[in-house]
């Protein structure tokens, strides 16, 4: 249970039990080792028995919570896996840059708002996109909080989906990279499908038009341009 109720974010339900179980069982063998040798320092005598109590305690604390980090890092890697096996991983995989990654996020929630689909969750957009949980819920989140995507609770258990936030005819490539901070140099490993190759082939037109954009100058004319 500590491990559904602690963390800010859903946790599935066999990703806690089994952070649980593993760092339960920890706990109870540290504590049978360290019961165990308090009673066998305390055979020596009350005195020595007395003056190893309080350090024996401070480490027994910081074993205990050891173990609790421990149990939740053993939920997040699972969590991770998750997406990952039930991603298309018969798909090609490659490094795309933050903003490519966006635009094929927003892409799927648009069409899953087209057809009428549930909104996705984070674990769909990890599993759509190939990417890890975390890092589809930074974007997710980058996302929503320019309003290109918004929040919604969904399903009998309220689940936390995401869908359009604006007018799908208004939201446009600018703008994602926009939301993204256009980020080119951050890249992580995704799916290599159809979203992504179409939208870096517009990136890759939008960066040559701006590269021969004529307002595009020089830095060593730009005095000559400004007295011009």
């Amino acid at each position: 249970a500590l491990y559904l109720v602690m963390p800010n974010t859903r946790v599935p339900v066999w990703c806690a039990a089994l952070a649980g179980v593993l760092a339960g069982t920890s706990f109870q063998i540290v504590q049978w080792l360290y019961i165990n040798f308090q009673l066998g320092i305390t055979s020596y005598g009350p005195i020595y028995g007395s003056f190893a109590a309080l350090p024996l305690l401070i480490l027994w604390i910081n074993i205990s919570w050891l173990i609790t980090l421990a149990g939740a890092e053993i939920a997040y890697h699972a969590e991770n896996d998750i997406a990952i096996s039930r991603s298309e991983t018969n798909k090609e995989h490659r490094k795309i840059d933050e903003c490519t990654l966006g635009l094929s996020v927003v892409e799927h929630c648009v069409e899953a708002f087209c057809n009428n689909s549930p909104p996705l969750t984070v674990y769909d957009v990890a599993r759509a996109t190939g990417v890890n949980v975390v890092t589809a819920r930074n974007v997710v989140e980058q996302l929503k909080s320019e309003g290109i995507l918004s929040e919604v609770r969904w399903g009998s258990s309220s689940e936390i989906a995401y869908q359009p936030g604006r007018d799908i005819k208004n939201i446009t490539v600018q703008m994602v990279c926009n939301a993204l901070n256009s980020s080119r140099r951050i890249h992580y490993k995704a799916i290599w499908d159809e979203h992504v190759q179409r939208f870096q082939k517009k990136l890759g037109i939008l960066d040559k038009l701006v590269e021969e954009s004529p307002e595009n100058i020089l830095f060593v004319n730009k005095d000559v341009d400004d007295h011009a």
